[in-house]
């Protein structure tokens, strides 16, 4: 049983109008704003002392705009603007990108440092129309904080929910369990401990991805079960990416309600034609699973298979080419594809220390 303390306050000296509730280790910060005619707003974010870092999301009321995180700015400092981050070739989040929901995990990697306590951190939201043009809107501005100040290691908390017939099909249970056995040793080498919860949710036929389609059903599911965990959705297939096994709501994604919080696993997909699940399927279905909630809690792929974009960190090589790339890369969890010859697949279990410290700065893992 959660209970809040609720207060409205004001943020001193820049008349930001936060709704506060406090959740043990996390607090939670919640407005709305009306961009101007530029299409611009900001929210101000004084951290306090002992809270480590935070999840920004934005979500405009009008289903027909969407938005971008523009830039934050800490005193005179930009630790983070969009031009940069699109403009270059390193991957670190997707808020520089336009969606109807956009979310800014805050420090990202271990060279952003900390929040500075009593300090104004300053978002600012773009707001565009369906033409990308900048408008006014009304925008939903949720802000997590967490009071973690040991970066080394967490616990993640993770809610298991079966869609539609999945909870009741053994063969999918217990394959799910096995591969959650391997997820916790693969997380284990971070320092990540998962804190797991399993959920029925009854949903009607298949369901697609988060983010893309369906987003009243991970709203949902998202709004059913308890807020601080990672909402791991097994479904028989993703709707329009039958041939995908996983997806990430985001990267990273949002800890609020939304139809971007959540990863979803097709289940049907790994199990193969025969609907059962072999010893390679199951270590298949525990990679795919780890990966994706890699993606939520601010991983990317190490290269992209175009191979000429990377992620932002020193520790996977920035190889160019497939070959070059499956020897560098191709064990790393977070590898964009299995790597399987017909007969046996590359495990895909490695971590490197700074995607561990990417990982364990997500708000979400205390």
């Amino acid at each position: 049983m959660r209970a809040w303390l609720i207060a409205i306050t004001v943020a001193a000296g820049c008349g930001t109008p936060w709704i506060e509730e406090i959740d043990g280790d996390y607090r939670r910060l919640t407005t709305t704003l009306d961009s101007n005619k530029s299409g611009q707003l900001k929210a101000s974010i004084r951290p306090e002392v002992g809270e480590s870092a935070m999840l920004v999301t934005a979500e405009p009321l009008d289903d027909a705009l969407d938005c971008h995180v523009r830039s934050l700015q800490v005193a005179s400092d930009f630790p983070f603007r969009a031009d940069q981050e699109v403009a270059s070739d390193k991957a670190r989040t997707n808020a520089a990108f336009i969606g109807h929901t956009v979310s800014l995990n805050w420090p990202i990697t271990e060279d952003d440092g900390f929040l500075r306590p009593n300090t104004s951190h300053k978002v600012q939201i773009g707001v565009v129309d369906s033409s990308l043009a900048y408008t006014g809107g009304d925008t939903r501005v949720s802000v997590v904080l967490k009071r973690d100040i040991d970066f080394s290691g967490g616990v993640l908390r993770v809610n298991i929910v079966f869609a539609g017939s999945t909870g009741a099909d053994d063969e999918i249970v217990v394959a799910t369990e096995e591969a959650v056995a391997l997820w916790r040793n693969i997380y284990d080498n971070i320092g990540i401990e998962l804190d797991i919860t399993y959920f029925d949710y009854t949903a009607q036929g298949i369901v697609g991805a988060p983010g893309q389609s369906d987003l009243l059903v991970y709203e949902d599911i998202s709004r059913s079960v308890p807020f601080g965990a990672v909402n791991l959705v097994v479904v028989e297939e993703i709707d329009g990416f039958d041939q995908v096994f996983g997806f990430a709501g985001d990267i990273p994604g949002p800890m609020v309600s939304s139809g971007r919080s959540a990863v979803a696993v097709s289940a049907g997909l790994h199990a193969g034609a025969d609907g059962r699940f072999s010893a390679a399927e199951v270590q298949l279905l525990g990679e795919t699973i780890a990966h994706e909630t890699g993606h939520f809690i601010g991983l990317f792929h190490p290269v992209e298979l175009t191979f000429d974009s990377w992620d932002a960190l020193d520790d996977t090589p920035d190889c160019t080419g497939d070959f070059a790339c499956r020897e560098s890369l191709g064990a790393n969890l977070m590898y964009p594809t299995p790597i399987c010859d017909g007969v046996s697949c590359v495990p895909q279990v490695g971590l490197t220390p700074q995607q561990g410290a990417v990982a364990n700065r997500y708000t979400g893992v205390l």
